[in-house]
């Protein structure tokens, strides 16, 4: 036994006297060629794997070769040996194949490894009784046929291969895995002697029809029909071993359900038309239900459904929802996107992690204490409320979402040391104050309320990103410990007449003072990840940009009094877009020294310059046409 894997050979060649070598594994070296001596004719296991091999040629003489590995190289042809009757595995997968044809006496194989290859060809001989898996996927196989006699064949993939028909042989009795999935089929009939079929995809093929035969459908764990063309579905009541069921993003009207799911596990009706549904009971089982996106008006929930850990109607058109209780191990719940006006929490949700009741019509709301204890993410944006109190032991909160409200008054409580994101944007809050304890507040949202002051905490260091637009602050300072991380900072739509910012902004990405009364404004030099700097409708009357705005790409400045704008000399305008003010007129400076570069009105360009220093040269090549001022 030889193993030289994952070592960086390029070229490797076996002495003459390997004739008892049984096993050489060479996978992740750099071989471009490789060939083996004659006298190997003892090998068993040969692993060439992720390699960069163009070209392979096997001896004849190979006779005891069971495994065989070929994954991830850049083989366009490979022939097989006629002569190898031992082997049991073969991979091939990952190559540049567009053809292949497998020798009849390679009777003894079971596992084939053809996916991702360019293959629009394949010819398998018959009887090929041993084999018990097959992968083909990621193929343009248009047309293909399997040949008879695969009586052990267990798994079988053909996922994106292009068929537009396909049909199983006779006798594939033992197959238990099929995937059809991300073809063109439009139709399917499966034979009725495929008793030991468990796991069928046919996700995302263009079926507007298909039956699941009496006989098969008591042993399938799991069925995948999204992303077809399906209208309505009526599965067999003999599934009663169904695991995991999948018909999101077809165009159900209607769905018939088995009586008997108590194995259920997930169902997944996400993305359909369905106004109705009737959820069979006893669904013991049952971990994940999905209904989003459909047209449901009213929706029952079985009482004996206490495995549920996740939960899914939004975007549906409820306007009344119950749910029963003993969810106990419910994780996630959402009724985003409905039309609910009241709803009632059943106090027994101790497991709730995610609870989404954004755009509804809820004028009040009240969280639960007992379902608060582990709750992470709560969403009751774009609702009506105008007030709202969180019980005090939401401790491991991390996102807090209340914009689109009518809140007049909000108060954190003290304690939130999780909080990561709070947003309170379009609320009617005249004053809002954050407590010291929020250290892990990264994303603070709250713009368009009616704020006249606000104050952020220095100890708030790990903050990212802060909008304050649309409220009408006078004044802002911000604190120099909590502008250290900041990428984000949207002060636009107030009415600040002067602001000035810490030196500590060395990550901000995203400057907006947009529609304020600023007639000064000193930018940092240490802003080097300074992209986008809107400083529009103000009254500005000049500006000076310093160095280091590397990463600068637009400026705006429209709607200011602007006489002069003065930029560093070397500053590259290439991939710098500047509104509100003609790049003909922009001041280069260098260091203390600056030069005017303006039109005149016969059209010349006058160059005026204050102080010594620089290479006018330089600017007389950067500005084309000037005349230098006697």
């Amino acid at each position: 036994s030889l193993d030289l894997s994952a070592n960086q050979l390029t070229s490797f060649a076996l002495p003459n006297n390997a004739a008892n070598l049984r096993s050489l594994d060479l996978s992740a070296n750099q071989l471009t060629s490789f060939a083996l001596p004659n006298n190997a004719t003892d090998l068993q296991r040969l692993d060439l794997s992720r390699n960069q091999l163009t070209s392979l040629t096997l001896l004849d003489s190979l006779k005891n070769l069971k495994f065989l590995n070929l994954f991830l190289n850049r083989l366009s042809a490979f022939r097989i040996s006629q002569d190898l009757p031992l082997l049991e595995y073969l991979n091939l997968s990952r190559n540049q194949l567009d053809s292949f044809a497998l020798p009849n006496n390679v009777v003894n194989l079971r596992r084939l490894y053809l996916s991702h290859n360019q293959l629009t060809s394949l010819t398998l001989p018959k009887d090929l009784e041993s084999l018990e898996y097959l992968e083909l996927s990621h193929n343009p196989l248009t047309l293909f046929a399997l040949p008879d006699g695969l009586k052990s064949l267990q798994t079988l993939y053909l996922s994106r291969t292009q068929l537009d028909s396909f049909a199983l042989p006779d006798n594939v009795v033992n197959l238990r895995r099929l995937y059809l999935d991300r073809n063109q089929l439009t139709s399917l009939t499966l034979p009725e002697d495929l008793e030991s079929l468990e796991y069928l995809d046919l996700s995302d093929n263009q079926l507007d029809s298909f039956t699941i035969p009496n006989e098969l459908a008591r042993w399938i764990l799991l069925l995948d029909l999204a992303d077809n063309h399906l209208t309505s579905c009526s599965l067999p009541d003999d599934m009663t071993n169904l695991r995991r069921l999948y018909l999101d993003r077809n165009q159900l009207t209607s769905l018939t359900l088995p009586k008997d799911l108590e194995s259920l596990e997930l169902l997944s009706l996400g993305d359909n038309q369905l106004s109705a549904l009737t959820i069979p009971q006893n669904l013991i089982c049952l971990e994940t239900l999905t209904f989003g996106r459909n047209q449901l008006t009213s929706f029952t929930l079985p009482n004996n459904t206490t495995n549920l850990h996740s939960l899914n109607i939004s975007s549906n058109h409820l306007t009344s929802s119950k749910l029963p209780d003993g969810l106990t191990d419910l994780e996630t719940l959402d009724l985003s996107y409905n039309q609910l006006d009241s709803f009632a929490l059943p106090e027994d949700l101790e497991s709730l992690q995610l609870l989404s009741l954004g755009r509804n019509q809820l004028s009040a709301f009240t969280l639960p204490k007992e379902a608060a204890d582990n709750l992470q993410i709560l969403d009751l944006s774009h609702n009506q409320l105008t007030s709202f109190a969180l019980p005090d032991n939401v401790a491991d909160l991390q996102k807090l979402y209340l914009s689109g409200n009518q809140l007049t008054s909000f108060q954190l409580l003290d304690g939130l040391t999780d909080l990561k994101t709070l947003y309170l944007s379009g609320n009617q809050l005249t004053s809002f104050q954050l407590p010291d304890s929020l250290t892990d507040l990264e994303t603070l949202y709250l713009s368009y309320n009616q704020l006249t002051s606000f104050a952020l905490p220095p100890n708030i260091v790990k903050l990212r990103s802060l909008s304050l637009a649309g409220n009408q602050l006078s004044a802002f300072t911000l604190p120099k410990e909590a502008a250290n991380n900041l990428q984000i900072l949207d002060l636009s739509r107030n009415q600040l007449t002067s602001l000035t910012l810490p030196d500590s902004l060395k990550n901000l990405k995203f400057l907006n003072l947009f529609l304020n009364r600023l007639s000064a404004f000193r930018i940092s030099q240490d802003l080097p990840h300074l992209e986008n700097l809107n400083l529009s409708l103000n009254q500005l009357t000049s500006l000076t940009l310093p160095e280091g705005l590397t990463s600068l790409e637009e400026l705006n400045l429209s709607g200011n009094p602007l006489r002069r704008l003065l930029v560093p000399h070397g500053m590259n305008f290439e991939n710098l877009e500047v509104y509100g003010f003609p790049k003909s007129e922009i001041l280069r400076y260098f260091a203390e020294t600056w030069i005017s570069i303006r039109p005149a009105e016969n059209g010349q360009i006058i160059v005026e310059f204050n102080g010594g220093g620089g290479d006018f040269a330089d600017d007389r090549k950067s500005f084309g046409r000037m005349e230098k001022p006697t």
